[in-house]
């Protein structure tokens, strides 16, 4: 999934912002709010859950563009 970081989207309970910047607040969230926590966005897939949003974190940190801790190592769905 090749997603633009500077892209605009709303993520739930929390307005509209870039994608990275989505991305690096999900990931700070408490467990039960992570639960309940997506972003929508224009593009396909049109709504990512906590999920997919991990695995992005993972992907940006490998990838070396992220510009924040994306330490995914210790972070669980809380499903």
């Amino acid at each position: 999934m090749a997603l633009d970081p500077e892209e605009f989207v709303t993520l739930t309970d929390h307005g509209s912002m870039k994608l990275r910047a989505a991305v690096l607040r999900a990931m700070t969230l408490l467990p039960k709010e992570r639960k309940r926590t997506t972003i929508v966005r224009e593009g396909e897939p049109a709504i990512l859950h906590f999920e997919q949003i991990k695995n992005l974190a993972a992907q940006w940190e490998v990838q070396g563009s992220a510009r924040g801790p994306f330490d995914t190592s210790n972070v669980s769905d809380p499903c």
